[in-house]
């Protein structure tokens, strides 16, 4: 079987007084669930930059970000869709004038249409309230620019 391949946004804000911090989501609907970073599923055949522009189009309202670079690829299987996944990571600075947090009603036709995702910036000491599934890449070695000081 075809992993479930997705791509997913690690995007940084740089505040001259402040230390690197990375923009994560909650669920409105659960905040209890694990912060997670904005990207998803991927279209049949999608190339991985083109699918990530769309879903942070319908997931965050956002289209001109600067990609700083791509991180990776990830392997792993993920229990909660029973499947193995192929995930894309990329790097993108965020644009001026973000707030500190918002709110955003997911657009476009996927599953999550309609949802509700609360935004706000987190520090390199908050990964711990990441989802497993990105916070074991939350490292200096894999992303040095959100450790940065």
């Amino acid at each position: 079987m075809k992993p479930s391949r997705k791509a997913f946004a690690y995007i940084l804000r740089h505040n001259s007084n402040r230390a690197p911090q990375l923009l994560i989501l909650s669920f409105a609907l659960d905040p209890t669930l694990p912060l997670r970073l904005p990207g998803g599923t991927l279209h049949d055949d999608e190339d991985p930059f083109t699918g990530l522009i769309r879903e942070l189009r319908e997931e965050v309202g956002l289209d001109k970000l600067n990609v700083i670079r791509k991180l990776g690829i990830r392997h792993y299987y993920k229990e909660y869709i029973q499947a193995d996944v192929e995930r894309h990571d990329y790097l993108l600075q965020a644009p001026e004038g973000l707030p500190d947090s918002f709110s955003y009603v997911v657009q476009g036709e996927g599953r999550d249409s309609g949802a509700i995702f609360n935004y706000r910036w987190i520090s390199s000491q908050e990964i711990d309230r990441v989802d497993w599934e990105f916070r074991e890449d939350m490292t200096p070695d894999y992303i040095p620019e959100f450790f940065a000081r």
